[in-house]
């Protein structure tokens, strides 16, 4: 038996390589393909999900704005560059 024969032939140490083994780049072009052409769900979206998703833009906006209000004074301290108003200035206390 020759070197080229011993090669080819099934070693048990060796561990066996799979067909189906694919690298990164094969998995991210499935993941790819798979967002960009979605399975059919056959699903439905009932007609209180849109007064939910309402509910929930409505309280973020007025929550956003609840803040605005009440940091609204360190906010326009900070773009004039003037310190904080309340800040802790030990020059200004006896």
């Amino acid at each position: 038996m020759s070197d080229k024969d011993a090669a080819n032939s099934f070693d048990p140490r060796q561990p066996s390589r799979s067909p189906l083994r694919l690298g990164p780049a094969w998995w991210a072009l499935l993941t790819l393909y798979w967002l960009l052409f979605p399975p059919p769900t056959y699903a439905y979206i009932d007609p209180g999900t849109g007064s939910y998703v309402l509910q929930v833009v409505i309280a973020g906006l007025l929550g956003a704005l609840v803040s605005l209000r009440i940091y609204w004074a360190r906010i326009k301290a900070f773009f004039k560059g003037n310190p904080p108003l309340g800040g802790n200035d030990p020059d200004k206390h006896e």
